[in-house]
């Protein structure tokens, strides 16, 4: 890789400081060095913040997806629920067990408890509802 962007750069230079001349017939050190420390310093780190995270399971992918959501908001909400997490879209899916999973994974971080509610004095089915930690509000200032 180094070798190929050495010859682009190599290239790219003589385009640039020499045309009128012949096209370059090697590559010069200085080309090197530019492209080593270009893939060494700023395309190697990328590629790792990239790819790093997409090599993470779904469930720790879908549980940072939502913790940014969770600071991103304007105020940090007090609660959040996983049903109106799912119909505001805060992930590519909608599909009901993928959120369950990543709540129950910033669960096990701190970042939120599970704080189950029902509408009103009838029996049914809990709200899947979970507080958010208060300390990320420093955090969040």
């Amino acid at each position: 890789m180094a070798v190929r962007l050495a010859t682009v750069l190599e290239h790219l230079h003589w385009c640039g400081e020499r045309p009128s001349e012949a096209p370059p017939t090697g590559i010069s050190k200085a080309s090197v060095e530019r492209a080593v420390k270009f893939l060494n310093e700023y395309a190697a780190p990328m590629a790792l913040r990239c790819f790093g995270e997409a090599s993470l399971p779904q469930v720790d992918q879908d549980a940072r997806v939502i913790a940014r959501w969770i600071v991103a908001q304007d105020t940090l909400p007090d609660t959040i629920n996983a049903r109106d997490l799912r119909h505001t879209g805060v992930l590519t899916t909608k599909e009901a067990e993928r959120y369950d999973a990543a709540l129950a994974e910033l669960a096990s971080a701190g970042w939120v408890r599970a704080d189950p509610g029902r509408d009103g004095d009838k029996g049914g089915r809990q709200r899947k509802d979970w507080a958010v930690n208060r300390a990320l509000g420093d955090a969040h200032e």
